[in-house]
């Protein structure tokens, strides 16, 4: 099938033409077009003519919406400058240009070129910031910069937040801001990275501002060391009843350890110390790695916070499909025990997903008996939520797949918000978002990587409305190039689902943009390396939920997509006027 996708240019606002493409759909029809943010226009012999690695943020009851990427993404690494993107009428336009921290956009002469931008707001200074990773002409890494702006568009010089240096090589940074007036650390800002080069290597570092940018303490590891990448930190308020000023915000800080586990720290004291690591998921974080392959995250984690401070993880993974059964005699709402087909797999302590679609739920193995619909069950706690028919699908999701060809799903955590009785909450168990309903364990054959999960600040509790964007190959074991047309050609598409109740159903999924195939993507490989490299999507994209204006309540990311044209054309997209966030009762 073919759909009718309008990308607008929104280049400095000047071209008044509008650009109407023809692209293929591996899924349901999109909702509305693409507008095209940005456009590279930089012409040097550094990098492709491709942006990506887009971050998003919104500022509390504003309507301005700001986003950073890399522009013109080198083969070894970074870019040749990152860019922005900003809309102040809550995503209606956009105006875009570059950030003063390259030679490419006036910056020092010393820095050849930017990575990893992210982006965050802090309320009580009026403060858009911009924090990037400074490289030279060697793609070595000289620090972690920030850059300020008061409304977006206007960026000042750029500030040095720490300095590389012996056993000292800060990668792939995140910010976060307190925007809660009721924290004594209101108005804070934390930058939180990976020193790739440490002993032991891949210690996390963190550095704090408390005056909106300016200036930025000292790094400060965590307790264990905690050692892992994808840093994604968010800031919980205090507990409801703590009076105003007198409790700092709790810092959460997401990461992954290694490619089969996701772990979290957290600061109680605004960010002066960070305590021992806590599991997230030990088993439920095992990959597949996407086809030909394409250079995404392992496991490619985001993070978002509701309005009272319920933090939403989410994550890609194939261990939902380890082991699958189906319920051998129909199950009722509140029973604690069901009959399966198969134990086989099941260990109390672990989880099981009971059906697919809306009705899904995860529930903990108390006791593994026999199969069967005569046989003694599993008991579970707890108690069903809904009522399942027999032939229901029952997935264990107990240890990591042994099968690498089984593709990934998104796995959601949650950690509710604050509370008087729980003022540090964990995260609960992962739970498969069920973007498609899963016939089997490797009869749905779409593969979801890079995920991107938005909360909406104006909600929270069982009513956080939730926004999910990701991207996804229509066909797992999909090829370079088959023949012309082929269907199994790889066709790296990107795709949306979104929930009113917390993540507890979901919407339809949308298929926003589906891209020819990988020969319209820039290519990356490490220093020194030979051959054409990897396919690059980038390493992630990121989702916002518009809070203020018309627009209020829709959906929004920034997400790269490759034109197929007879040069390289790989710009920055937004879903025109946001997308609307349905799913759940």
């Amino acid at each position: 099938m073919k759909i009718r996708v309008v990308l607008k240019y929104g280049f400095a606002a000047l071209v008044a033409g509008v650009l109407v493409l023809q692209v293929a759909s591996a899924g349901a029809a999109p909702s509305g077009p693409l507008t095209r943010v940005s456009k590279t226009t930089i012409l040097d012999s550094i990098g492709y003519n491709a942006e990506v690695q887009p971050a998003i943020a919104t500022a509390p009851g504003s309507k301005t919406l700001v986003s950073a990427f890399e522009v013109n993404r080198a083969y070894n690494g970074g870019a040749s400058a990152i860019g922005w993107a900003t809309s102040v009428n809550g995503g209606k336009s956009f105006k875009h240009g570059l950030l003063p921290l390259t030679v490419q956009a006036g910056g020092p002469g010393t820095i050849w070129r930017g990575a990893d931008p992210t982006v965050a707001y802090s309320a009580r200074y009026g403060q858009w910031l911009v924090a990037a990773t400074a490289l030279g002409s060697t793609a070595n890494t000289q620090g972690l910069y920030v850059s300020r702006s008061s409304d977006g568009k206007s960026w000042g010089s750029i500030i040095l937040v720490h300095s590389a240096g012996t056993g000292d090589t800060p990668s792939k940074s995140w910010l976060a801001c307190d925007n809660k007036s009721s924290s004594a650390g209101y108005g804070n800002c934390y930058l939180a990275w990976t020193n790739t080069a440490s002993t032991p290597a891949n210690q996390l570092q963190f550095s704090r501002s408390t005056d909106g940018g300016s200036t930025w303490s000292a790094a400060v590891g965590a307790t264990g060391p905690a050692t892992g990448t994808q840093v994604v930190p968010q800031v919980q308020p205090p507990a409801p009843s703590a009076p105003v000023g007198s409790t700092c915000g709790r810092v959460v800080v997401p990461y992954a350890p290694n490619t089969t586990s996701v772990s979290y720290v957290a600061s109680s004291d605004c960010g002066l110390t960070f305590g021992a690591a806590t599991s997230v998921t030990s088993t439920q974080a095992a990959q597949h790695t996407p086809a030909q392959g394409l250079r995404v995250n392992s496991p490619g984690l985001s993070s978002s916070t509701d309005g009272a401070g319920g933090v939403y993880l989410t994550w890609q993974t194939r261990s939902f499909r380890i082991t699958q059964t189906t319920l051998a005699a129909a199950a009722s709402a509140g029973a604690t025990n069901i009959k399966v087909s198969s134990v086989t797999g099941m260990v109390a302590g672990n989880t099981l997903t009971v059906d697919t679609g809306a009705n899904a739920e995860t529930v903990t193995i108390t006791a593994v008996g026999t199969s069967g619909a005569g046989g003694t069950g599993v008991t579970i706690t707890p108690a069903l939520a809904f009522a399942h028919a027999q032939g229901a699908f029952v997935t264990v999701n107990g240890v990591p797949s042994t099968s690498t060809a089984a593709p990934n799903d998104i796995a959601l955590a949650v950690m509710p918000a604050p509370t008087d009785a729980t003022p540090a909450p964990n995260f609960g168990a992962p739970s498969r978002i069920a973007v498609e309903s899963d016939a089997g364990a490797s009869t749905n054959t779409v593969d979801h990587f890079t995920g991107a999960i938005a909360a909406d600040t104006n909600t929270s509790g069982a009513s956080t409305h939730l926004a999910l964007f990701y991207y996804f190959y229509p066909l797992s074991a999909c090829q370079y190039v088959q023949d012309l047309g082929s269907s199994l050609n790889c066709h790296p598409s990107f795709g949306y689902a979104s929930s009113t109740n917390a993540g507890g159903s979901w919407s339809a999924p949308q298929t926003l943009a589906t891209m020819d195939g990988l020969a319209v993507l820039p290519r990356t490989g490490t220093i020194g390396t030979t051959g054409n490299g990897n396919p690059d999507l980038g390493l992630y994209t990121d989702a916002a939920v518009i809070p203020f204006g018309p627009l209020a309540g829709k959906a929004i990311s920034v997400f790269d997509y490759g034109l197929t044209t007879n040069k390289m054309d790989v710009s920055m997209y937004v879903p025109s006027h946001g997308l609307t966030i349905g799913g759940g009762s």
